[in-house]
């Protein structure tokens, strides 16, 4: 089949006016993840959600009623350029950059851990891996609407569509955070870690006592906390006070001492009666001040 000139023409016309129509449109994705480790050596789920409280996304605070257990901080920005022509202004390349820093617990004693507690690690990890993996799916999906978006506007100005651009791409990003917002508000529903609970056997008030290497790891205004209950407990129950206790050795040392000085003295003073005494000197024997008189003197 062969074609006329004309049509040869208008198919050429064609071609060309639609590589001008069309803007190159990249979209750049970058993923880095971040562990911090839980520290929970005995592996009981009290020093494991005490490790991610204090050293997850929730800093540290250890008494937040929420606990972040993982996170996916995502930036999305977007750069153009364009051309004109025929009239009017149009994107001639758009590039949208999309960057996600995923954090996520880790817990390097699993190797040493029981099957129990293996299991339940296990499904906490993979629960809060699947949830912040949504996440970063919701950032890639926003990048690429805000990418196919931009690359499709035009205006009558480079001014007009430089401002389009811009709320365009805002606009977009804006609703790609309330449905990162709504995702967290519907798997938080359906109570994902709850069915990890059911993997460790039920125990006991005494048994779920946090272990040693717990109680290191609590703040310095909680074990204070803890001490002054427990001093409390002990003296409603009957036992004295500390201070009591040192005040009445002290009492009895300077009692038994004050014994002591007591029992010397009288001993000192029963010797000195026994010692031998010279008699008594009758007055007129007692020898007179003064000089000698000559004998036959009055």
């Amino acid at each position: 089949m062969s074609l006329s000139p004309r049509a040869c023409v208008l198919a050429l016309l064609a071609v060309s006016c639609m590589n001008t129509t069309l803007a190159r449109a990249d979209v750049h994705y970058e993923e880095k993840i971040e562990l911090f480790e839980v520290g929970a050596r005995d592996g009981t789920p009290e020093q494991i959600w005490q490790g991610i409280r204090r050293w997850g996304p929730t800093g540290g605070d250890m008494h937040s009623r929420s606990v972040i257990v993982g996170q996916a901080g995502g930036k999305v920005s977007w750069k153009w350029s364009y051309a004109q022509g025929g009239g009017g202004c149009r994107v001639q390349r758009s590039d949208v950059f999309v960057a996600v820093v995923i954090r996520l617990p880790d817990w390097r004693y699993r190797a040493f851990a029981s099957n129990e507690q293996k299991a339940y690690w296990d499904c906490i990890e993979s629960t809060v891996t699947e949830h912040e993996n949504r996440h970063a799916e919701i950032w890639r999906e926003t990048g690429s609407e805000i990418d196919r978006a931009v690359s499709r506007l035009s205006a009558s100005s480079c001014g007009e569509l430089n401002a389009a651009i811009n709320a365009t791409g805002n606009r977009i990003h804006a609703e790609g955070q309330a449905r990162q917002r709504t995702f967290d508000a519907e798997d938080g529903k359906r109570g994902r870690y709850e069915r990890c609970e059911a993997l460790v056997a039920p125990k006991t008030a005494a048994d779920r006592r946090p272990p040693p290497a717990a109680i290191e790891a609590t703040p310095k205004s909680e074990t204070l906390a803890a001490a002054r209950a427990d001093a409390a407990t002990r003296s409603r129950s009957g036992g004295l006070p500390m201070w009591l206790l040192g005040a009445g050795v002290v009492v009895l040392s300077v009692l038994s001492l004050a014994g002591l000085i007591v029992a010397f003295r009288e001993s000192s003073t029963a010797v000195g009666d026994d010692a031998p005494r010279s008699p008594p000197v009758a007055p007129s024997e007692r020898p007179r001040s003064g000089r000698p008189k000559p004998p036959g003197s009055a």
